[in-house]
């Protein structure tokens, strides 16, 4: 248990989780960022737009890697033992606390791991497609349309 006063790091905890709030919020806008890129890439006739849109997709991709790591981190910063004492104030046992924020974790965790495999899995799909994308517009058969 540490020595700073319960108010001082329940403040801290708080903070903290406005700040896991802040980062989830970017990662959602980013994931959605990337769905919009890989719908665009998808529609890409010229491979010149589906490299850009390839390009910027890994620089999306990264970014969401970063916010990844620092929500990682952020949660691992917290002492279960500070969030356990947020839900026994509003009035539940230990164990059902211990459990309540087990599960809003993992739950949290879940999602972000699940919307950082869909960006990887849709950045993985738009590089794997572009090889059969066409060079220029005279490529492009007209007669097939």
């Amino acid at each position: 248990m540490s020595s700073t006063p319960p108010v001082a790091r329940g403040k801290a905890v708080q903070n903290t989780l406005y700040h896991l709030d802040r980062i989830l919020d970017r990662i959602t806008e980013i994931t959605t960022d990337i769905a919009i890129l890989h719908d665009k890439a998808e529609k890409a006739i010229l491979k010149a737009d589906r490299e850009k849109t390839t390009a910027e997709l890994k620089a999306l991709v990264e970014k969401l890697d970063e916010h990844y790591e620092e929500h990682q981190a952020s949660v691992r910063s917290i002492d279960i033992n500070d969030m356990i004492a947020f839900y026994r104030v509003a009035g539940r046992t230990e164990e059902q606390a211990r459990k309540e924020v087990e599960d809003d974790f993992n739950g949290v965790k879940a999602m972000v791991d699940e919307m950082r495999r869909c960006a990887k899995e849709a950045l993985a799909d738009v590089v794997y497609e572009e090889i059969g994308t066409p060079l220029t517009e005279s490529e492009i058969s007209f007669s097939k349309i």
